[in-house]
């Protein structure tokens, strides 16, 4: 029988275990660093700084930031997510009489994006801001879907998110700079940058509309079956917390500066909501965005609110849609004239809810 001189029965390591055990773990360190820094480099889903070749996705954030830059001062911004990238600054600066808006949503947008953006615009750029036009899709309150890590590539947003927030982006940044998912879409980057092959156009003018978009290129017939390819209300159970105190946070600037804030439920195709009611628990997550927009307008006379889940209720219908989630622009002028119709250019008394959603 073998005897053991390790105090748990295994025999002691050898000079030549430890010598291998050292260069694994150095090897391991040295794969992990040109992983990194070759996904770093490539930075396919836009995490990092780097802009060698051009993102697998969108990479907005990064662009509205630099339009911002460009333009002179606007007196009235346009925040959320791509849903309200069809608002055109042009409509807001006539129904709201001032001299200039801009629009500066971005594709993906939760609450703190749009907290993030504002701050840029009113505390960093010192835009003369007197008007707000925050689209709110309900799922930007989701509360199992994290911190969209493309904010770790744009600085001037990053700086703008509170600390906890900031931690989370980076770690989700360096962990996938490691990640064999990561590593995937850098190579299929590669790919397509080498064989010249090019993702669909975006462009945006100068006040930040959007010109082109990928929506408006494969515009289709909307079908049953394209409810089930939409899966940003999967897993969504509730409003998450922190994104309602970055609600608070919006009405909290607009307060300090003076600004005056128009928020709306963004619409949804009929068919496509009818399924979110039977399949994902639509309504109640409804009934709660609109029970959180009536408190926050109750605390803040700077805030008033519509909900336009129904294109109904701002004079549209499912015609106007390019798919269950994107209205066209057409639907976007009816959706800012509801908004700056009333008194003063503003309505300041929170609409009617729809049927079955009566307020708290």
């Amino acid at each position: 029988m073998k005897q053991s001189n390790g105090s748990d029965g295994r025999p002691p390591a050898t000079h030549g275990d430890k010598a291998f055990l050292r260069g694994f773990g150095a090897s391991l360190v040295i794969a992990s660093a040109i992983t990194a820094a070759f996904n770093v480099v490539i930075n396919p889903l836009g995490y990092y700084p780097t802009h060698v070749l051009p993102p697998l996705v969108w990479a907005t954030r990064d662009t509205k930031v630099e339009l911002m830059k460009a333009s002179g001062p606007a007196e009235a911004i346009v925040l959320g997510s791509s849903r309200s990238m069809k608002i055109a600054p042009r409509d807001i600066a006539r129904e709201a009489h001032v001299g200039s808006a801009f629009n500066a949503t971005v594709d993906g947008a939760r609450v703190e994006d749009d907290a993030a953006m504002l701050a840029f615009a009113a505390e960093d750029l010192k835009w003369p801001l007197r008007e707000v036009v925050l689209g709110l899709d309900i799922e930007a309150f989701h509360n199992h879907v994290g911190v969209d890590t493309r904010n770790a590539g744009c600085s001037e947003l990053r700086a703008q998110l509170p600390i906890a927030i900031r931690a989370e982006v980076f770690e989700e940044a360096a962990y996938a700079a490691v990640s064999a998912a990561m590593t995937r879409e850098s190579l299929h980057a590669l790919s397509l940058f080498r064989s010249g092959t090019s993702e669909p156009p975006m462009r945006f003018d100068a006040d930040g509309f959007l010109r082109v978009g990928t929506f408006d290129l494969s515009m289709k017939p909307i079908t049953p079956a394209q409810y089930a390819l939409a899966t940003s209300f999967d897993a969504f159970t509730g409003l998450d917390e922190r994104r309602k105190d970055m609600l608070e946070s919006i009405a909290a600037t607009a307060d300090r500066h003076g600004m005056r804030v128009h928020a709306f439920i963004t619409p949804l195709h009929s068919g496509y909501r009818e399924y979110l009611e039977q399949t994902r628990g639509f309504a109640e997550l409804r009934r709660a965005t609109v029970a959180l927009l009536e408190s926050i307008a109750q605390r803040h006379p700077s805030v008033t609110w519509r909900d336009f889940t129904d294109a109904r209720s701002f004079g549209g219908d499912d015609s106007l849609f390019y798919d269950v989630q994107h209205v066209n622009a057409d639907a976007a002028a009816l959706i800012v004239r509801a908004l700056f119709s009333g008194v003063s250019g503003a309505r300041r008394d929170p609409p009617d809810p729809p049927p079955g959603l009566a307020r708290d």
